[in-house]
């Protein structure tokens, strides 16, 4: 018998993000113990797949690094199995579990504004740098009206922001677009 893999987003208020979790035949897998993954780093997690432990959840803190839920994932003819460190997991239809993942991957439709700025903005901005400081993220979450940039060199960080009108994902656009053309003129990065 095989198993059901459903994923489920919401916002959670605490850590200022949102959470997908994973559901295995209708019932909470993480437990009260774990929070979910904020969506775009879960999507990396299965994108990146390949035969590695992937991390499906995080400690309650909101912090990934502070402790998480990992499962092996093992694939075989027609089924995927989960296993977690001492524990097998549940064995899924491959084609159900490759039909929910691509669900996941491609759904937007939890994203508030600010959210789908976010994504917008992450593709203009990948792949630029500042005097080796790696681009990492966005946020429209930090400060209302502002948009925040984050570059990274070890355990160095520099943070940029730029104003926007904080309700049309147009201007947030248009906004970065014009940072980016200031700020970055002679790099390429983005799609």
């Amino acid at each position: 018998m095989t198993n059901s893999l459903t994923i489920a987003v919401e916002a959670v208020i605490e850590t200022n993000d949102h959470q997908a979790r994973p559901f295995i035949d209708g019932k909470d897998w993480l437990g009260p113990e774990f929070l979910g993954l904020d969506p775009p780093m879960l999507k990396a997690e299965f994108l990146a797949e390949d035969g590695r432990d992937i991390i499906v959840g995080r400690c309650r803190c909101g912090i990934v690094e502070c402790s998480n839920r990992s499962v092996e994932i093992r694939r075989t003819e027609g089924s995927v199995h989960w296993s977690a460190p001492g524990a097998n997991g549940p064995v899924f239809d491959a084609a159900q579990y490759d039909a929910e993942v691509a669900r996941f991957v491609h759904d937007t439709s939890w994203e508030t504004v600010g959210r789908a700025a976010e994504r917008e903005i992450e593709r203009l901005f990948r792949g630029t740098t500042i005097r080796r400081f790696k681009f990492d993220w966005v946020s429209t979450r930090h400060r209302e009206g502002w948009i925040t940039l984050s570059y990274s060199k070890g355990d160095r960080q520099r943070l940029l922001k730029f104003r926007w009108d904080g309700v049309s994902v147009a201007d947030a656009i248009d906004q970065a677009k014009a940072f980016r053309a200031q700020r970055f003129p002679d790099q390429k990065g983005g799609d």
